[in-house]
């Protein structure tokens, strides 16, 4: 159903004969929304409320790259603020960096911003973010694993 799903530029109808149908057309529907990578802010907050589940019951645990609690700690010491923006929803942002693999790193991490700031592609989210942080955005370094 998946690769028919992927071939469709048209979401999945919703099905309402039976309970199960419906259940199943919204479990379509967030697999046709994964299967595009689509950032929307729905999304996004019910992966967060996946991801609790599995972090508080101890299945998920985030693994951080070698560099990055070193560099964490590094900026921290130098009194450098910290931010992160992700597609991810700031739920799971928070969850993440509450259970890695190095502990607990959220003391290093000073505010979050998901979807609902804007697309990360798009510039005026980091002229918000800006915005909110009182920091002139030429001020700012933006570290993103997106090319563009």
């Amino acid at each position: 159903m998946r690769s028919i799903l992927r071939q469709g530029l048209e979401p999945p109808a919703l099905g309402k004969a039976t309970r199960a149908a419906e259940i199943n057309s919204v479990v379509a529907y967030v697999e046709w929304l994964i299967d595009r990578d689509r950032k929307s802010t729905g999304l996004k907050a019910l992966q967060g409320e996946i991801w609790k589940q599995g972090y508080l019951d101890g299945t998920l645990q985030a693994s951080l790259f070698a560099d990055v609690l070193p560099a964490l700690e590094r900026w921290r010491r130098a009194g450098l603020r910290i931010s992160i923006f992700s597609s991810g929803s700031v739920l799971a942002q928070k969850l993440l960096f509450a259970h890695t693999d190095a502990g607990d790193v959220t003391e290093l991490i000073d505010c979050y911003f998901d979807t609902t700031t804007g697309p990360k592609n798009v510039r005026e989210s980091y002229r918000l973010i800006a915005d909110e942080l009182g920091v002139p955005a030429e001020e700012m370094l933006f570290i993103s694993d997106v090319v563009g």
